[in-house]
């Protein structure tokens, strides 16, 4: 069973558990952090081990534009504890029911990704080596 905490950032909190940092304001409000800022939830997972699969199911869920229709507020929108908690856990739950067929997925997604990071270096040096050829034309 994966058990996580999902609690307000408070910046003097010394987390000692396995954690990462939710987006809670804004049109990205859901988006997992890599830093904490004033504006995030905490969540805090039991064991270290799930604690990569927690955090690609949330970085799913905001790439899917999951959380929009709880965003609430009419100038700032911002996403209420209560309902990250209740549907984060529903999720949660679904994952550990398949376990297995998530960390597939996960695996998958991070090859993905790792093409897309490879990608985008070759783009990089294409349009760099681009460049200096264009410098060179007009010496």
């Amino acid at each position: 069973m994966i058990k996580v905490t999902i609690k307000t950032h408070d910046a003097k909190t010394n987390y000692q558990k396995a954690h990462f940092f939710v987006l809670n304001k804004g049109n990205n409000a859901g988006k997992t952090l890599p830093q904490p800022c004033m504006n995030c939830f905490t969540v805090e997972v039991e064991n270290p081990d799930y604690l990569e699969s927690v955090k690609y199911l949330c970085k799913a869920l905001a790439k899917s534009n999951y959380w929009k229709i709880y965003l609430r507020g009419s100038v700032i929108p911002f996403l209420t504890i209560s309902d990250f908690k209740k549907h984060l856990q529903i999720k949660i739950t679904n994952m550990d029911t398949e376990y297995k067929k998530y960390q597939d997925l996960i695996s998958k997604i991070k090859t993905i990704e790792q093409a897309e990071i490879n990608f985008a270096i070759k783009v990089h040096q294409i349009t760099e080596l681009k460049l200096a050829a264009i410098k060179l034309l007009i010496q």
